[in-house]
């Protein structure tokens, strides 16, 4: 891999303010990162070896964290409720006492100012994307510690994440036409009938469904697999791993199908787990491998190489409600286009076949997030409806309550408005228009350090 540089000054005075503010932030959120289980904006730390700042590891936020790590572990919802008491009121007083609204605010400005001084065009549209993020991520957190201050409007913050206006958020009219195409395309393929959950689980029932030990078995040995040949492929290092590990009764794997946390165990290594569901197909196993390593550990090391030959802590702060983030989802949900000769290998050609329908499926699944969640910012649908309604869709029984469980879950609200409804659709649909336009190779090229979707067109060519 070619050796990269930082010139300039300004890159990395940036990326050692931001990993104050990604402290910050994750502070006012609640949230136990990097590494927790209820993460909510600091995701990962490359740099074990470099402290955080002072007032991070040792202040109010080792107690938010304590208590965001009670909230995630206990199944007593009494325990629950007591744990998040106490976390509101830490969140308040880490924000209006240690911090300051004002102070912090200021310090995002300082921030913005570095960024528009960056001479590389590319490097300083994705810092200016990702403080506009920070921004409106602050307004979300401060409305939901003060709900009379009001929030900003969920298209108004989908906008502010991507970056792109008008705000991606499906209308009930394009989801329609997107299940209508994915059946004429099963009836094509010889699943013809009047329901669509009845297309689906004919098409599945012909796949064979996994038993829950066979899941986890077959991801595991997909997961070394292709970490084996991305080494050999892109030039990373030897020691570079991915642990499978089981999947959390608790915490965030209750409202998710699988999960990826980069660098615990070192350099270049990282854990991840697939949640097993009793309607899960060997393509379903093939999918997660490619988003989970071909999509988010694929990124991850290329922007820790990044870190690491640059010294621009800006790559070794992993981020969730932020637009970079939106771009490791993107890329992460055309795994299966950037390493389709892997998976053919892995799992066998004939398996190919299927995966082009389930990705269909899962970008049906992914629309469906923003919808139900403007939906349901505008209290129009319930708990029961909206579950009612991703089955609807395509989407498993399982999968369904889980995230409306997330959806409607008060303590995931920030995240649910900044990254669940910001990113996945999003983030999929904008890196496949650039990958129909430039080709998935050139797309991944592109991407070899942290880059948000704006600078990612570009740095490929596109005039927005």
């Amino acid at each position: 891999m070619e050796e990269l540089a930082v010139k300039e000054k300004a890159v990395l005075k940036f990326g050692q303010k931001y990993l104050n503010l990604a402290c910050i932030l994750e502070g006012i959120a609640g949230g136990d990162g990097p590494y927790g289980d209820q993460k909510i904006f600091f995701d990962s730390w490359a740099r074990k070896k470099i402290e955080l700042p002072g007032f991070y590891s040792d202040g109010i936020p080792s107690i938010i964290r304590r208590y965001a790590k009670e909230i995630g572990n206990t199944e007593d919802e009494d325990a629950k409720e007591r744990s998040r008491i106490c976390l509101e009121m830490f969140r308040k007083a880490f924000l209006t006492f240690a911090i300051g609204l004002r102070n912090v605010r200021s310090q995002l400005r300082e921030l913005d100012v570095i960024a528009y001084r960056i001479k590389d065009p590319v490097r300083s549209q994705t810092r200016i994307d990702q403080v506009r993020g920070m921004n409106i991520f602050l307004d979300v957190l401060y409305s939901d510690l003060y709900p009379n201050k009001g929030c900003p409007v969920y298209q108004e913050i989908v906008e502010y994440m991507t970056g792109v206006s008008p705000a991606m958020i499906p209308s009930r009219e394009e989801i329609d036409m997107k299940r209508y195409g994915i059946s004429e395309l099963l009836s094509r393929k010889g699943y013809g009938s009047s329901e669509f959950m009845s297309q689906i689980a004919a098409w599945r029932n012909d796949l064979r469904l996994l038993r829950k030990e066979e899941m986890l078995d077959m991801y595991r040995q997909g997961v070394e697999k292709l970490v084996d040949s991305i080494k050999i492929s892109s030039g990373f290092p030897a020691d570079a791993k991915v642990k499978v590990v089981e999947p959390s009764k608790t915490g965030s794997d209750r409202f998710r199908s699988g999960s990826f946390d980069y660098g615990r165990g070192g350099p270049y290594r990282a854990e991840s787990r697939i949640i097993p569901d009793d309607t899960s197909t060997l393509v379903d196993v093939a999918t997660t491998v490619a988003h989970e390593i071909g999509g988010h550990y694929m990124l991850s090391v290329l922007w820790d190489k990044y870190h690491r030959q640059t010294g621009d802590l800006f790559g070794a702060i992993g981020t969730m409600c932020s637009n970079i983030a939106i771009t490791q989802e993107g890329i992460a949900s055309h795994g299966t286009r950037f390493y389709e000769k892997e998976l053919a290998n892995i799992y066998g050609d004939n398996i190919m076949k299927d995966i082009g329908i389930a990705q269909e499926l899962e970008e049906l699944a992914m629309m469906m997030l923003p919808f139900e969640i403007a939906r349901k910012e505008n209290e129009q649908t319930t708990p029961e409806k909206m579950v009612e309604e991703f089955i609807e869709y395509g989407v498993s029984e399982g999968r369904a309550e889980r995230r409306t469980v997330g959806i409607f879950d008060p303590f995931r609200r920030p995240r649910t408005l900044a990254y669940t409804g910001s990113a996945y659709m999003q983030g999929s649909q904008y890196i496949g228009r650039l990958i129909e336009r430039y080709g998935a190779k050139r797309v991944l090229e592109a991407c070899v350090e942290p880059i948000s979707l704006l600078a990612l067109s570009k740095s490929l060519g596109k005039v927005q």
